[in-house]
């Protein structure tokens, strides 16, 4: 009879804490609920109507298709989207990743002006993208842009050069500023990690006659791939919604060199007023970022296990 009175006890706690628990996630979970599901489910829905941005306050008309999927899929502007976007986003995460790790590494440990340099480090990360998008077009400017008035100032050109009016000028220059703005979020977490690694297993590997390229490899790395999994992910995610910069420095041009499929969905709707279509893009760049993150995280798990 006791046992079964400390069951009942036991039984009756382990409920309070499961109660205890769902009220502190309950509004996280309403927040989530409000802001993402219903907007993602509003724009699904949206995505099956051939609807024009005047006419969403009169209620939706007519039948549901698949004629928007179908005219985004078939078109050739899309299938350019889609290899830019993937472009953007490899290209920008991985170059931020490894500018980020290598400030993180400089950074680590304490000496003399060490909270001075991660102050700056972290100030472009501070400023907002419109403003450092801004600030950028004027640098990049081809007739008054300070960076080719150093560089002639240099000698390294003779004449200024337009980085922003060819496409491949104009795609480097954005994935630069992405760079830009992004590498302080992966240096601050990086470093962040690096003060997890236990000192002694640097000593341990020094006296064992491990190099610098060694330690690296076998101590410092292991200890950063968890944070590393997961800063990626999310600076993925980042760079695939991007729209700010490109859309002040380039507003997807020359010739759609750099509209990804966030910009192409953003031009779709306020530019030619097809939120129709404008929602089959955002439905088919939900898919992909699910796809991907699924994806991304099956080999996160591999990897750091």
């Amino acid at each position: 009879m006791a046992r079964s009175a400390s069951d009942c006890r036991a039984g009756a706690a382990e409920t309070r804490r499961r109660l205890a628990a769902f009220a502190v996630l309950a509004p996280a979970c309403a927040v989530i609920l409000l802001l993402v599901l219903w907007p993602a489910t509003y724009v699904t829905w949206l995505s099956f109507f051939e609807i024009r941005l005047v006419d969403i306050a009169r209620g939706i008309q007519g039948p549901a298709t698949w004629a928007n999927y179908a005219s985004v899929l078939t078109d050739a502007v899309f299938h350019n989207t889609v290899f830019v976007t993937l472009f953007y986003v490899a290209a920008s995460t991985c170059i931020a990743f490894l500018v980020g790790l290598v400030a993180a590494l400089a950074l680590n440990g304490t000496f003399r002006g060490s909270k001075t340099l991660r102050t700056l480090v972290l100030s472009p990360w501070a400023v907002a993208p419109v403003i450092a998008s801004l600030v950028w077009m004027f640098l990049l400017d081809r007739q008054f842009g300070l960076l080719n008035y150093l560089l002639i100032g240099a000698g390294l050109i003779e004449a200024p050069v337009g980085w922003l009016d060819t496409p491949l000028g104009a795609l480097t220059s954005i994935v630069l500023v992405s760079v830009w703005k992004s590498f302080p979020f992966f240096a601050i977490m990086l470093l962040a990690g690096l003060q997890t690694v236990p000192p002694v297993l640097y000593e341990a590997a020094r006296l064992d006659g491990a190099g610098p390229w060694a330690r690296f490899r076998d101590v410092t790395w292991p200890g950063l791939k968890p944070t590393a999994a997961i800063t990626l992910l999310f600076s993925a995610l980042t760079s695939f919604r991007e729209v700010e910069t490109i859309l002040v420095l380039t507003k997807g041009g020359p010739a759609r060199s750099t509209e990804t499929l966030a910009v192409q969905a953003y031009v779709e709707a306020f530019h030619y007023y097809d939120v129709g279509e404008s929602a089959a893009l955002g439905a088919l760049g939900l898919v992909t970022v699910l796809v991907a993150v699924a994806l991304l995280a099956h080999l996160a798990r591999r990897r750091i296990a």
